[in-house]
Formats: structure tokens, C-alpha cells, sequence
């Protein structure tokens, strides 16, 4: 679900770069330069942040569940660290992937220094795209995944132990390691 509200998202702020670009006409003067803006209301944003925030509360609260309630008891915060670590990369990819549009579009730039004659929807719609293609992607994991059942789950309440106590089996544990040597 998390997937589709944000690949809705990018769609729809494909979609409100259209409508922007069709109501230009408001003229900015900053300095000697010239601006030409839209006369549009900045609400026309409330949808794609709706459903990009949507998108994120499903998928992240998804995600850290799964950390926790897939992952044995000795690897969750390894598990959850790599989930959080995909964000990262995500961002990383995503910078790789304006390069390569800025590259492949330089003698017709999606997104030029004057951001009105450029076709910034058309990355948007990429993005949207890209989204989509990765969710079909994860449909046959997600599908084939067996999940581990409560009972099988090997969470155990640790006993609190005393910092003596503590000490205690960590020096055993290291006298046992000298005897074998």
C-alpha cells in the first residue's frame, strides 16, 4: 500500500507541474532579472504530500514490524538497521538517476536553469514509473515469503542481570576459553 501512495504521489506532482506550467503569467522582478511564476494556489500541493506521508507511514511502520517480528532476536537491530539503510541508498539512486537524465536530456533539458521550460513532470513521471516497475518487482517476494507464526518466534524476556552478575558469566565464559586453549 505504502508503495502505490507514493508512486500516486509523483504522479500527482507530475500532474500539478503541468497545471503550474499552464498558468504562468505572474511576473516576478528580482534585481534586473525577470521571473515569470504561476498564479496558482500552493494547496495544489496538499495531495501529493498526503499521499507521499500516507505512503511512508504504511511502508515504514511496514518495515520496522517486519524488522522486529521476522528477524531472529539476536539480528533485529541489524535488520532493522539495513531496512533504515535503504532510505539512503534510495537517495542515492535517485541522485544517480537525475545525473543520467541530465546527461541523456542535455540538448533538451527536463530541468534547465529557467525551471518554465523545462520538463520537470517528465522525471516525475519516471520516478512514478520506476516506482511502479520496483512494486511489481516485489509482489512475487512478498507473495512467496513465508512468514515466521508467533509461536516461532524465539523473543525472550532477558533476565536482568546485576553488573556483578554480569561480570560474573563474562569472566567464566573467559576462564572457559583459557582452559581450552
Amino acid at each position: 500500500i505504502g508503495f502505490i501512495l507514493v508512486a500516486i504521489s509523483v504522479f500527482v506532482a507530475g500532474g500539478v507541474e503541468i497545471v503550474r506550467k499552464r498558468h504562468l503569467g505572474f511576473e516576478q522582478k528580482v534585481g534586473d532579472e525577470v521571473f515569470y511564476s504561476a498564479n496558482v494556489s500552493v494547496l495544489w500541493q496538499v495531495p501529493q504530500f498526503f499521499f507521499v506521508g500516507a505512503g511512508e507511514a504504511f511502508t515504514s511502520i511496514s518495515g520496522l514490524e517486519f524488522s522486529y517480528t521476522q528477524s531472529p532476536s539476536y539480528m533485529q537491530g541489524a535488520v532493522m538497521g539495513l531496512f533504515l539503510a535503504t532510505n539512503g541508498l534510495g537517495s542515492y539512486l535517485s541522485s544517480a538517476i537525475i545525473a543520467i537524465v541530465g546527461v541523456a536530456t542535455k540538448d533538451d533539458p527536463w530541468f534547465p536553469d529557467e525551471i518554465n521550460e523545462g520538463k520537470v513532470e517528465n522525471l516525475f513521471f519516471l520516478f512514478g514509473g520506476l516506482m511502479g516497475v520496483f512494486f511489481l518487482a516485489f509482489l512475487p517476494v512478498a507473495y512467496k515469503y513465508k512468514y515466521r507464526s508467533h509461536e516461532d518466534h524465539d523473543v525472550q524476556a532477558v533476565p536482568e542481570l546485576s553488573w556483578t552478575d554480569d561480570r560474573k558469566i563474562r569472566d567464566q565464559s573467559f576462564e572457559s576459553s583459557i582452559t581450552i586453549l
